[in-house]
């Protein structure tokens, strides 16, 4: 077969090590961008707060009452997550394929019934087709309506002498 390859030397250097060393150029300028990327990721654990949401609190604040307040957390915050295995273990019991099928067919009878209607009837109405309420022929004339009822009432007029029906006692 043939001799196995040699071992590297011991003197080989696979790895360069490089580090930070005292009196080499550059090195507080390494120094201060490191400390400055571990600064500004720190930052970002304590949460995102962009440009909207500082001006949204700035205006609640500003606004004050119950909308300046801090809301209430959601029922069940702080409880503990459910377990899973406490839920069902069966399937739920589901109608059969009849019911279903014949719950379908009348859904999509009803639609079909839906847009025929709306065929027939055409498009709804908006609001630019409503004409505009009528105009006055002349200024201040009223309605018949509103002169009939803010005239004064007719006095009553007697009604026209005509015999009795028979049978009536005169």
């Amino acid at each position: 077969m043939g001799n196995p390859a040699p071992a590297p030397s011991s003197d080989a250097v696979f790895f360069v090590r490089r580090g930070i060393r005292r009196g080499e150029p550059g090195t507080g300028a390494r120094l201060a961008c490191a400390i400055a990327t571990l600064a500004l990721l720190g930052g970002c654990a304590t949460g995102h707060r962009d440009t909207v949401d500082t001006l949204t609190d700035w205006y609640h604040s500003h606004q004050g009452g119950v909308i300046g307040q801090q809301r209430p957390p959601p029922p069940g915050a702080h409880d503990p997550y459910p377990h899973v295995g406490l839920g069902p273990r069966e399937a739920p019991v589901l109608p059969s394929q009849d019911l279903r099928d014949d719950i379908t067919t009348n859904l999509s009878e009803q639609r079909a019934l839906i847009h025929r209607e709306d065929a027939t009837m055409g498009p709804i109405p908006s609001v630019a087709d409503v004409p505009p309420p009528p105009t006055t022929t002349a200024a201040g004339t009223q309605s018949a309506s509103f002169a009939a009822a803010s005239s004064a009432p007719a006095p009553p007029t007697a009604a026209p002498s005509s015999p009795p029906p028979s049978g009536w006692p005169s």
